[in-house]
């Protein structure tokens, strides 16, 4: 496998991507769900969630709002960043982002990866980009690469809130050389 990509790409063990599903205050199912990463969604899902202050107690985890829908197999954290991103740019490419601080209502954290899709819809982006990280032999620098000519095709401007971009961009420099 090529030298990794992200951050703690080579350190942090293998995650899992997942789905994530939320609650507004009022206990309605939001019309959105976030696509991400994590070692462990449970935990994951805790720290996006929203805490809202109900007056005269503490917020308690049983209260959380942020749910796992879905999680896949555990992979190597690297590749697995990879196919997130790239299931990240299908669904942003087919549906569109939130903005920026609608997430904010529901969301304490990754708001930048929340899409107005329905978890089957979110299932079939990690699905697609599964196949895709095996079309290009798991390799995650012509994975990621991908993502972002997909982008550009597409004419679909890159999300200035998407950090991950600038690792891609710094690895390609990196090859180059």
């Amino acid at each position: 496998m090529a030298t990794a990509i992200f951050r703690g790409g080579d350190t942090i063990s293998d995650s899992r991507l997942y789905i994530l599903g939320a609650l507004d205050r009022l206990g309605n199912l939001i019309a959105a769900v976030k696509i991400g990463l994590a070692k462990t969604p449970e935990d994951r899902a805790n720290d996006v969630s929203k805490k809202y202050d109900v007056p005269g107690r503490k917020y308690r985890k049983s209260e959380r709002n942020v749910f796992v829908i879905l999680q896949s197999r555990a992979v190597y954290r690297d590749l697995a960043e990879g196919i997130e991103h790239m299931a990240q740019v299908y669904a942003y490419v087919k549906y569109g982002k939130l903005p920026f601080m609608k997430p904010k209502a529901w969301s304490d954290s990754g708001t930048s990866e929340w899409f107005a899709i329905k978890p089957k819809q979110a299932q079939a982006m990690i699905m697609n980009a599964f196949k895709m990280a095996k079309k290009l032999d798991y390799d995650v620098l012509a994975l990621t690469t991908y993502a972002l000519d997909y982008m550009k095709k597409n004419n679909k401007p890159e999300p200035k809130d998407w950090n991950w971009i600038e690792y891609v961009r710094d690895a390609q420099e990196r090859t180059k050389r």
